[in-house]
C-alpha cells in the first residue's frame, strides 16, 4: 500500500534542474534517490525531512490520496509509531481526511495525536487534557480500545509525575476493561499496556504484580515474533527480582538483566544497558563480600 507518491519528488527535482546525485548530496547516494522516486516505500524520517526541505515541498504534497483516508492511513501511522517515527506520524495525522473517520477511528486518530504529541513535547499537562478528552463516557463502561489506551497513558503520566495515587486510579481499572475490549489482536498496544502496568507496580514496590504483567508482555511478544519492549520488560523483571532476592546466585534477576542488556544494545537503549549493568555489578560485589 502506497505511503507516499515518489513521482512528486522526481517532478520537483526536475523542475529545479537537479540530478539525482545532486539532490542526494550529503544525504544518500544516487541509487537511494532513484528508489525513493520510483517506489512507494517511505524513506527514513531524517531523509524525507531533508529532501522535502531542499525541494521546498510539504509533507502533504507527497502523500497519496489513500494516505488521507483513515481506512488506509491509520494502520500505517501506527506502524510509524511502533518504529518511534513520531514526526512522520504527526504529519500523516495532520493530513487525514476527518470526513473518512468513524466514531471508532476518530477515537483512534485522536489518541494517536495525543500519543505522538506527548512523546515529542513531553508536556504532561497538555497530554492529560488530550487523553482525558479522548474518554467519552463513564470509565467503568469503556469498551473502545483507544479509550482504554487513553486511561493507560493517563496512569503513566501521573506515575512519571510521581503522583502514584492518581496513577493507581487509572491503572486499576484497566485489567477488567481489557477483558471486555477487542484489543488483544493488536500486539503493540496490548504489550504497551502490560509494559506500563509493570512499570507502575514496580514503582509502588508491588513486585509480584509487576512481574505478572511484564511476563505476560514478554509471552505475547514471543508468540507474535516481535521484540518491542523486550529490553524494558526484561529490565523491570530483573530489577524486581534484584530488589527482593535473598540469594543472588539462585535468583533469576541476572538472567533477565542480561536479556535486557542484549536487547538494549540491539535497540540502542544505552541508558537502560548502563542501569542493568550497574545492578548486576552491585549485586555481584555484595554477594562476593
Amino acid at each position: 500500500m502506497a505511503l507516499y507518491n515518489g513521482r512528486v519528488i522526481r517532478d520537483a527535482r526536475l523542475a529545479q534542474h537537479l540530478t539525482q546525485a545532486e539532490l542526494g548530496a550529503g544525504i544518500c547516494d544516487q541509487p537511494a534517490i532513484s528508489h525513493i522516486e520510483n517506489s512507494n516505500e517511505l524513506p527514513s524520517d531524517r531523509i524525507i525531512k531533508i529532501l522535502l526541505n531542499r525541494l521546498n515541498l510539504r509533507y502533504s504534497d507527497v502523500i497519496d490520496n489513500k494516505n488521507v483516508n483513515a481506512n488506509y492511513a491509520l494502520p500505517e501511522i501506527e506502524e510509524l509509531i511502533s518504529k518511534q517515527q513520531y514526526q512522520l506520524a504527526t504529519e500523516r495525522l495532520k493530513a487525514l481526511d476527518r470526513d473518512t473517520l468513524t466514531t471508532h477511528t476518530t477515537l483512534e486518530a485522536d489518541f494517536l495525536i495525543a500519543y505522538v504529541n506527548f512523546h515529542l513535547n513531553k508536556n504532561y499537562d497538555q497530554a492529560i487534557f488530550e487523553f482525558n478528552r479522548n474518554i467519552l463516557g463513564d470509565e467503568k463502561q469503556l469498551i473502545d480500545p483507544f479509550e482504554i489506551l487513553s486511561l493507560d497513558q493517563l496512569g503513566l503520566i501521573y506515575c512519571l509525575k510521581k503522583e502514584l495515587d492518581n496513577a493507581r486510579f487509572y491503572f486499576q481499572q484497566i485489567p477488567d476493561l481489557l477483558s471486555k475490549a477487542n484489543i488483544a489482536s493488536n500486539t503493540y498496544w496490548i504489550t504497551l499496556i502490560y509494559h506500563d502496568l509493570a512499570f507502575f507496580y514496580s514503582r509502588t514496590h508491588e513486585y509480584k504484580l509487576s512481574n505478572h504483567y511484564a511476563k505476560r508482555g514478554l509471552e505475547l511478544l514471543k508468540e507474535n515474533h516481535q521484540s518491542q519492549f523486550v529490553d524494558s520488560l526484561s529490565f523491570t523483571i530483573g530489577k524486581n527480582y534484584a530488589n527482593t532476592t535473598q540469594d543472588w546466585k539462585k535468583s533469576s534477576a541476572k538472567h533477565f538483566l542480561q536479556q535486557a542488556i542484549t536487547f538494549g544494545k540491539f535497540k540502542g537503549n544505552l541508558d537502560l544497558v548502563k542501569r542493568a549493568e550497574a545492578i548486576i555489578v552491585q549485586h555481584e560485589q555484595s554477594y562476593t563480600n
